[in-house]
């Protein structure tokens, strides 16, 4: 597509395409190989710390847009908030069963998975149904810029076992697929301008945060925290020239334009060309 969204369209989906959940692929484990991302200890428990926090955090961008179903007038914006739903159910599921084969030291990483859950749980108690929304949206903008960069930037998959790939790459297709539905269902709610970019800010900060901090924890029980390599690797993959923040950050900052959509950052070739995954029967 050469045109950008028509924002004349109120109220309604602007999704790009037809949102189509597929079945899980396979996890297998790597228990014979402790650091499963380029046998690096940094990119392995950053990529762990991430999957430590998704199926909770589907489950709440699930929670937060299910409030607003029936107030959708659109009838193409409800489908999408459908398939949504059944696609974020998907990546919980396969999230869970990832960490249980992939990340070493279970009692510490459920330990700070019970730890974020809590804080999810308070965000919740102390939060209004449009704030929560807000935050999904704020947090589906970054998964998508996430999902963009591991599709277009080959690095990260090198020395990485094809399982493992498959399962990010999976969740990433399907992440850029359904980027716009928790933004749309906001704008049909008329959620307005400051409240999202304000959240955008407090939650981007908290999330980065909660992220590095499992990252470190999961490093120092295996006694990589404080090694040059490590270091170095933290660097080179989230700030050098090829890293994740680096290469990231356009898109970023392309969230705080008055006038954003997501389909502004016009990225649905990559499904096409990675989507390879069965499609689950409506």
């Amino acid at each position: 597509m050469n045109s950008k969204v028509d924002f004349k369209m109120n109220h309604a989906s602007k999704t790009l395409n037809d949102i189509q959940p597929r079945k899980l692929p396979d996890i297998k484990s790597n228990s014979e190989k402790i650091y499963w991302l380029e046998n690096d200890p940094f990119k392995t428990h950053f990529m762990n710390a991430l999957s430590i926090t998704f199926p909770i955090g589907e489950k709440f961008f699930v929670q937060s847009v299910q409030p607003f179903f029936d107030k959708v007038e659109d009838a193409k914006l409800k489908d999408d908030i459908v398939k949504f739903i059944k696609q974020e159910a998907n990546h919980r599921n396969a999230h869970k069963f990832f960490n249980h084969e992939n990340i070493g030291n279970e009692k510490l990483w459920h330990r700070l998975r019970d730890g974020f859950q809590k804080k999810t749980n308070i965000n919740q108690r102390l939060n209004s149904n449009l704030n929560l929304l807000a935050q999904t949206t704020a947090l589906e903008h970054i998964t998508a810029i996430f999902a963009h960069y591991l599709l277009t930037e080959p690095s990260w998959r090198d020395g990485t076992d094809d399982a493992s790939k498959d399962v990010w790459i999976w969740h990433a297709i399907e992440e850029i697929e359904h980027k716009a539905v928790a933004f749309d269902t906001y704008t049909a709610m008329n959620g307005g301008y400051f409240r999202r970019v304000s959240l955008m800010l407090l939650v981007s900060l908290l999330f980065f945060i909660d992220v590095l901090w499992m990252t470190a924890r999961l490093l120092f029980a295996d006694g990589q925290l404080f090694k040059l390599k490590t270091i170095k690797s933290f660097w080179s993959f989230l700030f050098g020239r090829k890293g994740m923040i680096r290469q990231s950050f356009k898109h970023y900052l392309s969230y705080f334009k008055f006038r954003f959509h997501p389909w502004d950052i016009q990225d649905q070739y990559l499904i096409e060309q990675f989507d390879h995954f069965e499609k689950v029967s409506s």
